[in-house]
């Protein structure tokens, strides 16, 4: 089930293979345009816009790599070509916010195990 409303999940075909830049599967677009999460310059970049905000701290989505034991043969997808984990991007957001003095909290979605 789509997190959703009927009227914007209409618009995604359900398992379809997005082709970034062009296709971002987002009903928002960044102002500064596609960017990766994993891009350090980017991070920090949008570490120091938060801090000038006078923001202090900020939310960080987490899940867990799916392509690495036991997942990676748990027989529902999830495997080398099926979800990854955001570590590496956490890894780039943890080292900008302390650069730029903000504290990370880390929402860690659910997963089995």
């Amino acid at each position: 089930q789509s997190h959703w409303d009927s009227k914007e999940a209409a618009k995604h075909k359900a398992g379809k293979l997005m082709k970034p830049p062009e296709d971002a599967a987002t009903a928002f677009y960044p102002d500064r345009g596609l960017y990766s999460s994993i891009d350090r310059e980017v991070a920090a970049a949008q570490m120091r816009e938060i801090a000038g905000a006078g923001a202090g701290v900020v939310v960080f989505s987490w899940w867990r790599d799916r392509t690495v034991e036991p997942f990676a043969s748990d027989g529902r997808g999830n495997g080398p070509s099926g979800p990854l984990g955001t570590d590496r991007a956490a890894s780039a957001a943890l080292d900008a916010a302390a650069s730029a003095g903000i504290k990370v909290c880390f929402h860690l979605e659910p997963y089995d195990g």
